[in-house]
């Protein structure tokens, strides 16, 4: 007890954690941690060098990219022929700006039509279809025959409609 008659309450100190070094430490280095990411943001965004591809030459990597992986056997006859279509319907989407991204696979060939596609377009796109179907029945060495043959067509259509301008 003092001589004023109050109790010593301030025998013991405590500093709070957000008063302690460690703390500061921390924060400093979070600081940092967010300076150096959002100039690296900056960076790629501003900076980097974008390569401009064009949607036929995006469709034929990829679709290569998918060859590769078939004949590695990775993927099968079903996911094969699930990504080729997703491919052609990126790359009609790009091209021509036909709303067939959600569409079926028979949807596809109906808004061909409706959208009066050239007619390579349309009938690749048939013969397609015409694949997924056949695909699911057929044995082993008919499903690779027919899948390099798609392949073949896949490739070709995105050569017949490259613009003549851009043409190779």
């Amino acid at each position: 007890m003092l001589e004023n008659g109050l109790y010593d309450i301030y025998d013991s100190w405590y500093i709070p954690f957000w008063q302690q070094p460690w703390f500061i430490y921390i924060i400093i280095g979070c600081a940092l941690g967010v300076a150096i990411g959002s100039c690296w943001l900056l960076y790629r965004l501003f900076f980097r060098k974008t390569s401009h591809r064009t949607a036929w030459q995006k469709a034929e990597l990829v679709l290569h990219e998918l060859q590769q992986k078939q004949h590695m056997g990775i993927i099968d006859s079903s996911q094969y022929y699930g990504a080729v279509t997703s491919i052609i319907k990126n790359y009609l989407y790009e091209r021509y700006q036909y709303p067939i991204l959600s569409s079926t696979d028979t949807e596809i060939v109906l808004v061909l039509k409706e959208y009066q596609a050239p007619v390579v377009v349309q009938e690749t796109i048939q013969h397609l279809v015409e694949g997924i179907v056949t695909i699911k029945f057929a044995q082993e060495q008919a499903a690779q025959e027919r899948m390099e043959k798609d392949f073949e067509r896949c490739i070709l259509l995105i050569k017949q409609t490259i613009p003549e301008q851009t043409a190779p």
